[in-house]
């Protein structure tokens, strides 16, 4: 088994057991398993199978959608708003050339 599909498959394993065991949330699992499918893909990718790096993709990006919005995002909202706040947009007119 290659290397980067026995990781994924570890971490996808223990995810697993630590969110029916309640020793990870719902959304911390759903991150990891993110990270999961996006090793997975990174070893279909390698092997040039593109249809599983292509579920895989999918897989991740579902995933990493519901961690963010099932509060795994918030410190990272919170600075992005932060950083929204401090830009000022600044009217520049073109320069005129005679």
């Amino acid at each position: 088994m290659p290397v980067l599909s026995a990781i994924g498959l570890g971490v996808a394993v223990f995810t697993v057991a630590g969110v029916f065991t309640d020793r990870i949330c719902f959304h911390h699992g759903d991150g990891l398993m993110a990270i999961s499918f996006a090793l997975y893909g990174l070893q279909e990718i390698r092997t040039g199978d593109a249809i599983w790096a292509l579920f895989d993709a999918a897989a991740s990006a579902f995933y990493a959608w519901r961690w963010w919005h099932g509060g795994g995002g918030d410190n990272t909202r919170r600075r992005l708003r932060q950083l929204r706040r401090r830009f000022q947009a600044v009217r520049r007119t073109a320069p005129t050339t005679a």
